[in-house]
C-alpha cells in the first residue's frame, strides 16, 4: 500500500534501505523524526510515480521547515538525505542551532549505482547518534 507520506513502513526500496541503514547504525525509530523537504506529493495525477523535486518545490517547502523545527525544542541534529534535501542546508543553518549533516538518498537508483553509498550513510547515522549523545 502506498501511503503518500514519507514513512519507514512504505513498501518501496527507499524506505527499506533507509530502515536497514538506520538499524545498522543502531538507531531506533523512536529516536528520530523524519520529514520531507517538500512535504506534499509531487508526482503524476494517478499518483503512480513521483518526480524529482525541482528548485521551486524546495523553495516552497522551506516555508514549512521552520515551524516544524520550532516544535522540536530538543532537536540536536538534522540529517539531509539526498541532493534535494541538501538544498535546504543554508536555510536550515539560519533557523536552527542543530548540527546539520548530509548523506546519500536511499533510493535503489543511488544505492545500486554507488556501492559505497549504503555504508557511507550508516557511518553518517552512527556519527549523528554519537554526536547527540555527547
Amino acid at each position: 500500500m502506498k501511503t503518500g507520506y514519507i514513512s519507514f513502513d512504505n513498501p518501496d526500496p527507499s524506505a527499506k534501505n533507509f530502515r536497514q541503514q538506520l538499524e545498522s547504525a543502531g538507531i531506533e525509530r523512536r529516536e528520530i523524526a523524519i520529514w520531507n523537504t517538500v512535504p506534499w506529493y509531487i508526482g503524476n495525477k494517478s499518483r503512480s510515480s513521483i518526480r524529482p523535486a525541482k528548485h521551486a518545490d524546495i523553495r516552497s517547502g522551506m516555508a514549512y521547515l521552520e515551524p516544524i523545527i520550532e516544535e522540536m525544542p530538543k532537536l540536536r541534529c538534522i540529517v539531509l538525505v539526498g541532493g534535494a534535501a541538501r538544498s535546504a542546508h543554508i536555510f536550515l543553518s539560519q533557523v536552527t542551532e542543530a548540527r546539520i549533516l548530509s548523506c546519500h538518498h536511499t533510493s535503489a537508483k543511488v544505492m545500486n549505482t554507488n556501492p559505497a553509498a549504503a555504508q557511507e550513510n550508516v557511518r553518517v547515522f552512527q556519527f549523528m547518534k554519537q554526536s547527540v549523545a555527547d
